[in-house]
């Protein structure tokens, strides 16, 4: 701010300088100016300079302040952004370990269910198929002893057709037999009733 202020200050003294020989010239060739009519233009001048001088500096001063504000006011907002910033990502942070251990949770309780669900589901179907196992081995054994009773029974009825046969047979032959006395019998008694 001090090089702006000495910069204005040469400025203006310049200005000064060539106008007040400007003016110098100009009230030389007038022939009724006097010295200090022209020091008291120079003079107004001066003041005048100086007053818009102050101007400029108050003008200057309350640019600064306000530049000054305003860059204090970003560098508030640029901390409260970073600290919002820093925040959100914190919580992400937070949000995202929290989502993972919920996640991790899930797949580990899942898991374990599949587990006790396949262990489960295992015991049934070993006891299952231990049942279908005992069942057929006693089918098995069902159908070996149905096999034999079959066989037995196959013998049995073999033995029975055979004692039937024979039964047959000799009922038969004493049919034969007995009828054929009978049949004798009847023949001679028919004689006999014939002849008497």
């Amino acid at each position: 701010m001090d090089i702006v202020r000495t910069i204005i200050i040469l400025f203006c003294l310049s200005f000064v300088w060539a106008s007040s020989s400007s003016i110098g010239s100009e009230f030389e060739t007038l022939p009724s100016c006097s010295k200090f009519h022209f020091e008291e233009k120079v003079l107004e001048k001066l003041v005048r300079l100086e007053h818009k001088m102050q101007v400029l500096e108050e003008k200057m001063d309350v640019r600064e302040k306000s530049n000054t504000a305003k860059l204090d006011e970003i560098s508030n907002i640029k901390k409260q952004t970073e600290t919002f910033v820093q925040s959100v990502q914190v919580a992400q942070i937070r949000d995202q370990t929290r989502f993972n251990k919920s996640y991790q949770e899930i797949v580990e309780h899942f898991q374990t269910q599949v587990d006790n669900k396949a262990e489960i589901y295992g015991d049934q179907m070993n006891a299952v198929l231990g049942s279908l196992s005992s069942k057929m081995e006693v089918f098995t054994e069902a159908e070996k002893k149905r096999e034999s009773v079959t066989e037995l029974m196959k013998r049995s009825l073999n033995r029975e057709q055979e004692k039937f046969n024979s039964l047959y047979d000799q009922i038969v032959e004493n049919f034969k037999v007995t009828s054929g006395k009978t049949l004798q019998e009847l023949i001679v008694n028919q004689q006999k009733v014939g002849f008497i």
